[in-house]
């Protein structure tokens, strides 16, 4: 049986992608771990500070997207959410926008809305609610019954939280949100 060499680290191939990445452990051995587990760890250490992506669904019939919270309105809250959403498959690009948020005394003060390379093809409003559990969270409409293939990145922070994304999880859902369904919300039109 041959015996395994030893490969100097300047001599590894370079590479542009790979599904592990080898690392040194605490008690100087080697190990391997995957890239999206390093991505997470990395992400965690520096405070949350990169968008979570969530790939959309393979289903028809979509009608919007919930983004639950863990922001919640037990302070006055200052919120943005970022959202760059990706076409389904069969077309190239994103369309991005910001919803800045103010919620004071218990109730939505204002709301604003900054976009960049957007051309209203996907979504044409934002409804920022406080949900049953007192934290916020954004239904997206869709104005695409089919999303398969595309992704949503999102970003959410508020100035209690800091900078760390907080975004618990995204769901597509086959019916709009029906305004009034929860006591404090907050349409933002995009246009």
């Amino acid at each position: 049986m041959a015996e395994k060499q030893d490969i100097a680290m300047n001599q590894f191939q370079i590479v542009s992608d790979a599904p592990y990445v080898y690392v040194e452990l605490a008690d100087g051995s080697q190990g391997k771990i995957k890239k999206s587990n390093l991505a997470n760890a990395m992400n965690t250490l520096i405070g949350g500070l990169f968008p979570k992506l969530f790939p959309t669904p393979f289903i028809d019939k979509v009608k919007g997207f919930i983004v639950k919270t863990k922001i919640s309105v037990a302070q006055y809250c200052a919120i943005r959410l970022q959202c760059s959403i990706g076409f389904n498959q069969n077309h190239m690009g994103n369309e991005n926008f910001s919803v800045n948020i103010k919620f004071w005394d218990n109730n939505f003060s204002n709301g604003d809305l900054s976009k960049e390379n957007y051309f209203l093809s996907i979504c044409n409003y934002v409804i920022c609610y406080v949900d049953d559990d007192n934290t916020f969270s954004f239904y997206i409409n869709s104005m695409r019954d089919n999303h398969s293939g595309g992704y949503l990145m999102l970003y959410a922070i508020s100035n209690v939280a800091g900078n760390a994304n907080q975004i618990i999880s995204m769901k597509a859902v086959a019916a709009e949100y029906v305004v009034g369904s929860h006591a404090k919300e907050k349409k933002i039109p995009i246009s």
